[in-house]
């Protein structure tokens, strides 16, 4: 904002000098905030983020095995595959990215003009004392930007049905939060689906509850 700031100054008082340093500006503050939100999918309230479908249960090694199938909706989404749990109760970790003001307007420019841009991804899965189970992060830059301009700590945000964890930026007009969803019990071939709330934590609606997991060799 400074820069730009000095930049229209110049503008006034050396007009195209100036104004081709403030259209350089712009368009890298553009270009900036563009890559920042590329691995995120654009919110709507209530919309579907994650679906999982457990599928079996394997008890021949020291621990139980849950198998389940992940289905992630969205901007860079991964296909859809199994994934293997150590426990049958899981939460779906979120991260979303709220830009407000001039950041959420240059990061839709000159799509939109909305000064309130809510992002988000889906980091995994967690629940009790197991090791969560991560998606892979995006990498290059834009995971890059995100870590330096608004860190959070590799475990925060990974306790079911907790409030947020946030980082703020940017004089906040930059917020980044992550939260995990409370912990539905898995049934066999029925569908758990995660939403996210306007607060930022992630929802479940269940499926009327079944019977046990089938059982693996």
């Amino acid at each position: 904002a400074a820069a730009l700031g000095a930049a229209g100054l110049a503008a006034g008082l050396w007009p195209r000098a100036g104004t081709a340093a403030a259209l350089v500006l712009l368009a890298a503050a553009t270009l900036l905030l563009r890559t920042l939100a590329s691995p995120y999918s654009p919110y709507a309230e209530g919309s579907e983020i994650a679906r999982l479908l457990p599928l079996s249960v394997e008890t021949g090694r020291a621990a139980p095995v849950y198998r389940a199938e992940l289905r992630l909706p969205g901007r860079g989404a991964a296909p859809a595959g199994l994934v293997e749990l150590p426990l049958p109760e899981v939460s779906i970790v979120a991260e979303t990215l709220d830009l407000r003001g001039p950041l959420a307007f240059l990061a839709q420019f000159p799509a939109g003009g909305s000064i309130d841009l809510r992002l988000y991804r889906v980091l995994g899965l967690c629940g009790g004392a197991a090791a969560p189970y991560l998606l892979p992060r995006p990498r290059g830059l834009a995971g890059a930007l995100v870590s330096r301009i608004a860190p959070l700590g590799a475990g925060l945000g990974f306790v079911p049905g907790a409030p947020p964890a946030r980082a703020y930026a940017a004089a906040g007009l930059l917020v980044r939060s992550r939260a995990a969803s409370a912990a539905p019990e898995l049934q066999p071939f029925q569908s758990v689906v995660y939403t996210l709330g306007g607060d930022g934590i992630p929802r479940i609606t269940p499926s009327p509850p079944g019977g046990p997991l089938p059982v693996g060799p």
